[in-house]
C-alpha cells in the first residue's frame, strides 16, 4: 500500500442513527486496501427478547469482544441502570495502547460517557488526537468533554449524522477515504 493522506474524521449523532455502521464500512474499505487499522467499535448486547442489556467494545483487528457495561451489574461506576466495567475496559485498552503507534489509522467508536469513566481511555485519546489519521464517533451527550472538543478542533471532516442525511454522508466519507488511499 502507498502512503495514506491525512484525515481526521468526527462523526456524531444520536444512538441508532448509523455511526457504527459508517465506521464498520470505513474500516472495511481501509483494510481492503491494505491499511493497518486499530481501534474498536461499540456494540449493544441484547437478550433473547431483544432488550438491550449491555455494551461490548469489539476490536477492529481481531473482532474479539470486551465487556464495557451490563444492565444491573454491580460495578464501581454506574451510568443509569448500567454497571460500567472500567477494569475490563482498561485491560483491553492496555493491549490497544501497545498497537497504536504502528497503526496507519485509529478508529474509536465511541467517545461516550461510559468510556470516559476510564482515565486510561482519556489519556489514550489525547495521544490519538495528535495522530494524522483517525475516525472517531462521539455520543451526542459527550460534546462537552475536553477530549471531544480536542478532536473536533483537529477534525478535517465533521459529520452530524441524521436518518435523513446518512446515505449522503456515507458516500462523502467513502469518497474522502478513497481519495486518501489514492484509488
Amino acid at each position: 500500500m502507498g502512503t495514506l493522506k491525512e484525515f481526521r474524521i468526527v462523526i456524531t449523532g444520536r444512538p441508532g442513527v448509523g455511526k457504527s455502521t459508517m465506521v464498520k464500512l470505513a474500516v472495511e474499505l481501509l483494510k481492503e486496501h491494505g491499511a493497518r487499522v486499530v481501534g474498536f467499535y461499540t456494540e449493544e448486547i441484547r437478550d433473547e427478547s431483544g432488550r438491550r442489556v449491555g455494551f461490548d467494545v469489539v476490536d477492529v483487528e481481531s473482532q474479539e469482544r470486551f465487556a464495557l457495561a451490563r444492565k444491573g451489574k454491580d460495578a464501581e461506576r454506574k451510568l443509569g441502570s448500567y454497571g460500567v466495567m472500567v477494569k475490563e475496559f482498561e485491560s483491553y485498552l492496555t493491549g490497544l495502547e501497545k498497537r497504536i503507534d504502528s497503526a496507519e489509522v485509529v478508529v474509536v467508536d465511541e467517545l461516550g460517557p461510559m468510556e470516559f469513566f476510564s482515565r486510561k481511555f482519556v489519556e489514550l485519546m489525547k495521544r490519538v488526537a495528535e495522530m494524522k489519521r483517525w475516525i472517531i464517533t462521539h455520543h451526542f451527550r459527550a460534546k462537552n468533554y475536553q477530549v471531544v472538543r480536542n478532536f473536533l478542533e483537529r477534525a478535517t471532516w465533521k459529520c452530524a449524522l441524521t436518518p435523513e442525511n446518512r446515505d449522503e454522508k456515507m458516500e462523502v466519507l467513502l469518497k474522502l477515504l478513497q481519495t486518501s488511499l489514492e484509488i
